[in-house]
This record gives structure tokens, C-alpha cells and sequence, in this order.
């Protein structure tokens, strides 16, 4: 019983000698290498990062040479659907635009115009009062000039008022949105009825005599389901939009509104106590 072995190998734990010298029991164990001597490892080469990124964008590059290669003229001279959705596009991004920049001018502070007006009020300064909400270019200054512009008036009469000036506000304000969410339902069924069009306008060039093979009706089909991806494209961020600026319209009306309300009863309350304060 020794500790090492004739192939020079310190053994961690006693093992039986070879009597022929050669290596112990455990270096000849399942034809191992001697014990103690670990064979280099054969790393697995590592690919260059340039190379993994060729690779996974290998999968990318059929759809860049379609969209390269595709003829976007000759389809928007044959297919009189795809032009009208292009118009459809240009018509939707040009009104979006301007209902953009228009409640940008028309985004005061409502609640800092009000807090100056109280004060004004308060202090007996109706004239000021009046240019604040002049200077306002929120909805609330308008209908607030409504209520201080007509002191003598009935609370019936008040109201009416309110609701009319409210009312002018609302269609400033919903200009060209009627147009927009039209836009985003109709573009849809546009491009469905391009589909249609392109797909039976193939079948019947490939129906020609002499005319043969499948890659004249892969072209017309792949044409005809570029109308509908095209009407789903301009669809999903008119209608996104044309929510996103109703939803502002009623928030702007909602905030007019009471304002204009707030403004009124404390309006009320400064004019009543005048003819107090003169008899005493």
C-alpha cells in the first residue's frame, strides 16, 4: 500500500502499488489518464461579436429588399385605393398637426387666471377682473367674461349664458376632430376593399392566355395586401389621437365650466354686499 504511483502521481489517498511498476489501480481506471494529470479542455471557439450581430440580423434583410425593391409608383398608379389611403394620411397628419398647435396657443392656466380674478373681485376691482380673463386664453375666459359682462341678469338668464358660451368653446375646440376619427374608421375597410381589388385584378392578369407562373400572382397578391397594411397604419394612430384630443376637449370644458361657475358665486357674494356696505 503506497502513496504514489511509477507515474509520479501523489495519490490524497492510499491506494495498491502496481507490481509491474507501472502506474496504481486508479490511474488504470477505466484507461484514465495517470491520476492527478487533467487533459487541457478544448474550448468550444468563441464567435466575434461582429459575426453574431450579421447573424441576427440575416433574418431582417429579406423585408429590407422587399421594401427596397418593391415599386411603390407603379402600385399607387394602379391601385387608385392606395392613393386615396396615402391622401387619407397626408389629410390625417395635417389636421392632426394643426388641432396640436392649437391647444398648445389655447393651454392657459385656467386656475391661475381664476385665483386673479377672485382677488379682483374681492377687492372691488371688477375692471381688472375683466382684463385677466380677457388676457385668458383658456376656455375659461371666455365664459367667465359671459357672467362679469352681464351683472344685471337673471340667474336663468345666467345660466343660459354659460351653456351658450360653453357650447362656442366645444366646437372651437372639436374642429377637424369629427375628420380625424372618421379617418381612423374608415381606412380600415379602405384597405380591405384595395385587397380585394389588387387580388381580383391579379387572378385575372394571370387567367390571360400565355401568360403562366406563380410569381406574377405572388406580386399582384403581395401589392393587394399592401393596401391593407397601409390602412392599418394610418388607421391605429388616427384613432389613438382622435381619443387622446376628445378626452383633452372635455377636460378643458370640464375645468371652464366649474371655474366659470366659482367666478359667478363669488361674483354674486362681492355685488351683494356693495349695497350693504354704501347703507351702513
Amino acid at each position: 500500500m503506497v502513496r504514489g504511483c511509477a507515474a509520479g502521481v501523489y495519490h490524497s489517498r492510499t491506494v495498491p502499488a502496481d507490481p509491474r511498476g507501472g502506474p496504481c489501480a486508479l490511474c488504470n481506471l477505466h484507461d484514465a489518464s495517470p491520476c492527478g494529470v487533467q487533459e487541457p479542455r478544448i474550448s468550444a471557439a468563441r464567435m466575434p461579436r461582429r459575426r453574431t450581430s450579421e447573424l441576427a440580423a440575416r433574418p431582417l434583410l429579406p423585408n429590407r429588399i422587399m421594401l427596397e425593391q418593391f415599386d411603390w409608383l407603379a402600385s399607387l398608379r394602379s391601385s387608385p385605393v392606395l392613393l386615396a389611403l396615402l391622401i387619407s394620411a397626408v389629410l390625417t397628419a395635417g389636421y392632426a398637426l394643426e388641432r396640436l398647435v392649437y391647444f398648445a396657443v389655447r393651454g392657459g392656466s385656467a386656475d391661475h387666471a381664476l385665483a386673479l380674478a377672485l382677488d379682483s373681485l374681492r377687492a372691488g376691482r371688477e375692471e381688472e377682473a375683466l382684463r385677466v380673463l380677457t388676457r385668458c386664453s383658456h376656455p375659461f375666459g371666455p365664459v367667465a367674461l359671459e357672467i362679469l359682462r352681464a351683472p344685471e341678469t337673471s340667474a336663468e338668464g345666467l345660466e343660459e349664458r354659460i351653456r351658450i358660451a360653453l357650447t362656442g368653446q366645444r366646437l372651437l375646440f372639436e374642429r377637424h376632430l369629427g375628420l380625424i376619427g372618421t379617418m381612423g374608421k374608415i381606412t380600415p375597410l379602405m384597405g380591405l376593399l384595395g385587397t380585394v381589388w389588387g387580388t381580383m385584378r391579379a387572378l385575372h392578369e394571370i387567367s390571360r392566355p400565355g401568360i403562366q407562373g406563380s410569381s406574377l400572382l405572388a406580386s399582384g397578391v403581395a401589392e393587394a395586401l399592401l393596401t391593407s397594411a397601409v390602412g392599418l397604419v394610418v388607421a391605429v394612430p388616427a384613432l389613438f389621437v382622435f381619443h387622446q384630443f376628445t378626452r383633452h376637449v372635455g377636460n378643458q370644458l370640464t375645468v371652464a365650466e366649474h371655474h366659470a361657475r366659482t367666478l359667478r358665486l363669488e361674483a354674486e357674494a362681492a355685488r351683494g354686499s356693495r349695497p350693504s356696505e354704501r347703507a351702513a
